[in-house]
């Protein structure tokens, strides 16, 4: 953390405006942990009215390199004083644009809430975090559709371009392969019923 030579006025007026921030409302879904959190515009809901009536404004900046994205946040207060937060680094599984916004939307979030102190996910109480550790129990993974359930449905939507971008926009994924356990069955008999519906046309 870095900050400016003072901060007495800053600080300040972050104690004011955390008086009054709220949670911010957890209205999007992990599919894959099935826990809730709230997504970056209702992080800025809970936070832009505390934070302008005390002085307070944020900014990010966004960096990628090396397969990564990173964010720097920087608390600033109208007197000039300030605190920085950061690099938060975020790996790249690949360089495409969907999977970059998506990991830089995450970095923003995650910098922001813990810049400002606003609770935005839901608090396991560390299980997550120290069942590996602490009891010794593998942590669980998300779990994807089989290898043969990919390859049949990237057969039966090969050069479908519209439908692909429909089931990956669905469920807010990157990659077929990424489409969740106990839904890949289900998936193919409708591509099968449309296929068929095609054929009877």
């Amino acid at each position: 953390m870095r900050t400016s030579e003072t901060i007495n006025d800053l600080a300040k007026a972050m104690s004011e405006a955390q008086k009054n921030m709220k949670p911010a409302s957890k209205d999007a879904v992990n599919p894959y942990f099935k826990s809730k959190y709230s997504n970056i515009s209702s992080v800025w809901e809970a936070i832009r009215g505390p934070l302008t009536e005390n002085g307070l404004t944020v900014w990010q900046d966004v960096v990628t390199c090396d397969k990564s994205v990173s964010v720097t946040t920087r608390v600033v207060h109208q007197s000039g004083q300030w605190v920085e937060f950061g690099p938060l680094i975020i790996p790249l599984t690949k360089l495409d644009a969907q999977v970059i916004g998506s990991a830089t939307s995450y970095a923003k979030r995650y910098a922001l809430c813990a810049a400002i102190g606003v609770v935005s996910d839901e608090d396991d109480d560390g299980n997550a975090a120290t069942r590996a550790v602490v009891h010794n129990v593998p942590e669980q993974k998300p779990e994807f559709i089989t290898i043969g359930q990919l390859q049949q449905i990237e057969l039966m939507i090969k050069g479908l371009d519209e439908e692909k971008k429909l089931i990956l926009d669905h469920y807010k994924i990157t990659s077929l392969s990424m489409i969740p356990k106990d839904h890949g069955k289900a998936i193919i008999n409708k591509l099968a019923g449309m296929q068929k519906k095609e054929v009877e046309v």
